[in-house]
């Protein structure tokens, strides 16, 4: 009886009480081990993953960055550069037989992968004043758009112009940009005041030429094509 009786006890400290519940010990002991060990696995993976999540955020390249990397709506930009022989015309008002002026040329260079710079001036020997003409062409990322802004000094004042549909450069070769509202002072002597609407049609039509295109809408009037430029590429 006495080793019956010494396997009870040795049974009996081995049941323990949990809450309501009376458990094995020796299992109870080792659930609480298996609990303790997966916590710590599952604690290191975490402090490993998020290491690594750290490494790979130190990494990468800046929202800014990518905002520079040029995507396919460069296709178009980039088809403009170059040095070019430019002919101007333009339009006084709706209707006028437009009016000619003296040879230009353009040289169209890309800064940094991100902006278009042209600059345009006479073509060399022509009698034209001189005159100095600064664009910029460039697509936001953020925005989805098209940018350009101009300064002529034969016209001085800054123009700055954004598209609204991107997709249809893609479609159609033709960047459109946009100004709301400026003040034109008039082709005459005096000051006129006239408010326009603008929208300008950068067209892509080849490697060796391409077209733009400017329209002003008057208050309560319709669009005419005021401005056009034609560029065919110098040799």
């Amino acid at each position: 009886m006495e080793p019956r009786a010494h396997a009870c006890r040795r049974r009996t400290k081995r049941i323990v009480r949990h809450g309501n519940v009376i458990v094995d010990g020796d299992l109870f002991r080792m659930r609480n081990a298996l609990i303790l060990l997966v916590t710590v696995v599952l604690a290191v993976a975490a402090m490993l993953s998020g290491a690594d999540r750290a490494a790979a955020e130190q990494n990468a390249p800046s929202a800014i960055a990518r905002v520079m990397v040029p995507g396919p709506e460069y296709d178009l930009i980039r088809a403009l550069e170059g040095d070019w022989s430019v002919q101007q015309r333009v339009w006084p008002g709706p209707g006028a037989e437009p009016i000619a002026l003296t040879p230009m040329v353009a040289e169209r260079r890309l800064i940094g992968e991100a902006f278009l710079q042209e600059i345009m001036k006479p073509a060399p020997g022509s009698e034209q004043e001189p005159f100095a003409r600064h664009a910029y062409l460039s697509f936001n990322n953020v925005d989805r758009r098209y940018e350009y802004v101009s300064l002529d000094t034969r016209y001085p004042r800054t123009m700055y112009e954004t598209s609204f549909d991107a997709e249809r450069a893609h479609r159609d070769r033709i960047i459109e940009v946009f100004i709301e509202a400026f003040t034109h002072p008039g082709w005459g002597t005096e000051f006129v005041g006239q408010a326009m609407k603008q929208r300008r049609e950068i067209i892509v039509e080849g490697d060796r030429r391409n077209v733009v295109r400017q329209f002003w809408t008057p208050p309560g009037g319709s669009e005419f094509l005021a401005i056009e430029y034609v560029y065919v590429k110098r040799q």
